[in-house]
C-alpha cells in the first residue's frame, strides 16, 4: 500500500468536507457567515496554540454592504435624536412577545441607557407630504408639484431600530488588548417587517454609518442573543437565565459586624473599588468606562449593593450585587406582582489575591444571605405593594452561580432560556469562556 497516496486522499477528502460545510453554514446563516465574527469552521484561532491574544479581524474601513439601506436606516448620535415618542411606541408594541410580557418603555427609561458616544438607528418610510402651492390641470407646473409630493421621510412612525452605546472590555490576561467599542441591544422590528428580514438590515447599516460618521479603525461591536443562538458563530460565553416566581420565605440576617450599601454619590470612592477589583477578578469584563457609570449611582438605571463586613475596626467589602427594574412584566393575572427584577451581576470580593472565599464564610452562605437582604431592600425602595413577591431572573455569569445553587433551595425554578454574548471584529481565541469568569454590566 502506499501512504503517501493514502494520506494525499485523506488531504483531498477532508478539503471537500470542509467546502462543503462552508456551503452548508453559508446556506444555513447567510448573513452571518460574511461578518467579521469569530465563525465555527475557522481554524486559526484553535491551531493558536502558543498565542490566546485578542485580534481584530476587519482593521480597515467597513464598505457599504448588500445589507445596507441608508436610504430608510438613519443613524444619528444619543444627544442629537429627538423623535422619542415613535421609538418608545415601536419598543414598547414589538421589543418583547406580547403573548406573555409587556415592556414599559418610557423616555426617561431609554434616556438612562445612553451616555457619551452612544448611538440609535432607526428605520422610516418616505410618505408623500402636502405640497407648499397647488397646481392645477396639466402643463409643466404639474411636475413641478408631484416633485414637492415625494421623498419626505416620515419620523412620525418607526418599523425598526437598534441602539448601542460604549462599553470597554477588559482581557485578564492581556490587559494591553482592553478595548472600547460598542454594545447594540434593543434590535426591535415591527411585525408588518419581520418575514422582509429587517433586522439584518438595521445591523449592518447601522455598523456602516457608525463608521462612516466617526471613522474608527477598526470598528467593535458586541451583542447578546436570547433564545436562538446565531448560527455558525462561537460565542464570547453562553449561559442560561433562570426565572423564578417570588414568595414569602424565611431569611436569616446577618452577622452583627455586617453593613449594606446601597451605593450612591456618597460612595464614590466604594464604587471605584469595586469597579476596578471587577476588571482584576473576571477573565473577560465587559463595563462603560468608569466616568459613565458614575451616573448609575443616581439615575436608577442599576441599584448596587455591597455587604461590608467590619474586624478591628476596619471595613471590608464581601458581596456586591447589582439589581435592575428591567421595566418588563408577565401577562399572568395568577400572579399578584408581576414585575421582573434582574441580578445583572454579583461578585464575592477577593479578600486577597487568588483567595476566593473569606476566612469567616468558607462556604460562601454569608455571601448569599447578603443578595437575600439587599433584595428585600431591593423591594421595599421600589415601593412593591408586596415586598415578597415579584419575578426575578438570574442569569448564570459573574458569582451569580454561586447564589443560584441556594436559592433554588427555597424556590421553585418556572422558566430557563438560553442566551449568548458575542463579539463582532473582534476574535477571542480561547472563546467560549466560562460563565463564572465572565462580568457583563451595560
Amino acid at each position: 500500500m502506499n501512504y503517501a497516496n493514502v494520506v494525499i486522499y485523506s488531504i483531498y477528502i477532508l478539503c471537500i468536507l470542509y467546502v462543503f460545510l462552508l456551503l452548508y453554514l453559508k446556506w444555513q446563516s447567510p448573513f452571518w457567515f460574511h461578518q467579521p465574527v469569530y465563525h465555527t469552521y475557522e481554524l486559526y484561532p484553535r491551531l493558536l496554540l502558543w498565542n490566546k491574544r485578542p485580534y481584530w479581524k476587519r482593521n480597515r474601513p467597513i464598505k457599504r454592504g448588500i445589507f445596507c439601506d441608508i436610504e430608510h436606516i438613519e443613524t444619528w448620535q444619543y444627544d442629537r435624536f429627538t423623535h422619542w415618542e415613535p421609538l418608545c411606541n415601536l419598543l414598547q408594541g414589538y421589543y418583547l412577545d406580547n403573548d406573555y410580557a409587556l415592556f414599559h418603555c418610557t423616555e426617561k427609561y431609554l434616556r438612562s441607557h445612553f451616555y457619551g458616544a452612544s448611538w440609535i438607528s432607526c428605520y422610516r418610510e418616505q410618505r408623500l407630504m402636502e405640497p407648499e402651492h397647488h397646481g392645477s390641470g396639466s402643463g409643466p407646473h404639474t411636475s413641478v408639484v408631484l416633485q414637492k409630493w415625494a421623498s419626505k421621510p416620515d419620523y412620525t412612525r418607526f418599523y425598526g431600530c437598534i441602539l448601542s452605546r460604549p462599553v470597554v472590555v477588559y482581557f485578564l490576561h492581556y490587559p494591553e488588548s482592553s478595548t472600547t467599542i460598542q454594545y447594540w441591544d434593543m434590535l426591535c422590528v415591527h411585525e408588518q417587517y419581520q418575514k422582509k428580514h429587517l433586522s439584518r438590515n438595521l445591523i449592518q447599516t447601522h455598523i456602516y454609518s457608525h463608521n462612516v460618521q466617526t471613522g474608527i479603525i477598526p470598528n467593535g461591536f458586541c451583542f447578546t442573543k436570547h433564545g436562538s443562538l446565531c448560527t455558525g458563530v462561537v460565542p464570547l460565553v453562553q449561559y442560561s437565565t433562570y426565572t423564578f416566581v417570588l414568595r414569602k420565605v424565611r431569611f436569616h440576617q446577618l452577622p452583627r459586624n455586617y453593613r449594606i450599601y446601597c451605593l450612591n454619590r456618597t460612595h464614590l470612592d466604594l464604587w471605584r473599588s469595586i469597579y476596578y477589583q471587577m476588571t482584576r477578578q473576571f477573565d473577560i469584563c465587559v463595563l462603560p468606562p468608569f466616568e459613565y457609570t458614575v451616573e448609575w449611582l443616581t439615575n436608577e438605571r442599576y441599584v448596587i449593593y455591597a455587604t461590608v463586613y467590619k474586624i478591628q475596626k476596619v471595613e471590608h467589602v464581601h458581596g456586591v450585587y447589582v439589581l435592575e427594574n428591567t421595566h418588563r412584566s408577565w401577562l399572568d393575572d395568577t400572579i399578584s406582582q408581576p414585575h421582573i427584577i434582574k441580578l445583572v451581576a454579583s461578585m464575592n470580593f477577593e479578600p486577597k489575591s487568588g483567595q476566593f472565599n473569606h476566612d469567616h464564610d468558607p462556604l460562601g452562605i454569608l455571601f448569599f444571605r447578603g443578595f437575600v437582604n439587599c433584595l428585600q431592600e431591593f423591594l421595599l425602595m421600589e415601593k412593591n405593594d408586596d415586598h415578597t413577591k415579584g419575578i426575578l431572573e438570574i442569569p448564570m455569569y459573574s458569582h451569580n452561580g454561586f447564589i443560584l445553587d441556594k436559592w433554588r433551595e427555597k424556590y421553585e425554578l418556572h422558566m430557563e432560556n438560553t442566551s449568548a454574548f458575542y463579539l463582532y471584529n473582534l476574535v477571542y481565541p480561547s472563546s467560549p469562556v466560562q460563565m463564572d469568569r465572565c462580568l457583563f454590566i451595560f
